[in-house]
């Protein structure tokens, strides 16, 4: 028993990879609940528009240069506002101590 269902399967196997052209292009089975509800049933997809779309999809290139000028100047705002901020700390120190305020 096992021997001849375990040749009915590969023989479906076989038979798959014969063909995968018609494999891909086949449309599957509608579910019976979709059929009931009254759904279309799925189109056959088109290769053209497929490689129409692919041609119209926007590169991500542009995305990718604004990201890094806005990583660039958070960095160097970021170095920035140390360097000041210890500038102006300093002076506020030293405006203090020249006048005698402490």
């Amino acid at each position: 028993m096992t021997s001849a269902s375990h040749s009915a399967g590969s023989s479906a196997v076989v038979d798959d990879k014969k063909n995968p052209a018609e494999k891909k292009d086949a449309v599957p089975p509608m579910n019976s609940i979709d059929k009931f509800l009254g759904a279309p049933a799925p189109d056959k997809k088109d290769d053209a528009k497929d490689e129409e779309k692919k041609a119209k999809k926007l590169s991500p290139t542009p995305a990718y240069v604004f990201c890094g000028l806005f990583a660039f100047l958070y960095v160097v705002g970021r170095i920035l506002e140390q360097i000041l901020i210890k500038r102006e700390f300093t002076r506020a120190i030293g405006l203090a101590v020249v006048l005698g305020l402490s």
